[in-house]
């Protein structure tokens, strides 16, 4: 899956190069943050020593501002 993820935010960039679409680099930047958020959360609450409220509120603050830069790429870029 990993690798799979992969290819979809090098396509949406390259189309965002290819193509000047500012919607696509938004979209590829929000899909990221939202599935980066939880790894990093994860490797924070268990080899950093943060608490598990403070992991949580990382990969929430990450979803969150991935999620608004998806909508952001669909109604905001025109």
């Amino acid at each position: 899956h990993s690798s799979a993820r992969r290819h979809y935010y090098i396509s949406w960039l390259v189309s965002y190069r290819k193509h000047g679409n500012r919607g696509m680099l938004f979209m590829s930047i929000g899909f990221a943050l939202i599935s980066i958020g939880s790894s990093v959360a994860g490797f924070l609450f268990e080899f950093v020593g943060f608490t598990l409220l403070e992991a949580v509120v990382i990969s929430a603050l990450a979803n969150c501002i991935g999620f608004a830069l998806l909508v952001y790429s669909i109604y905001g870029t025109k």
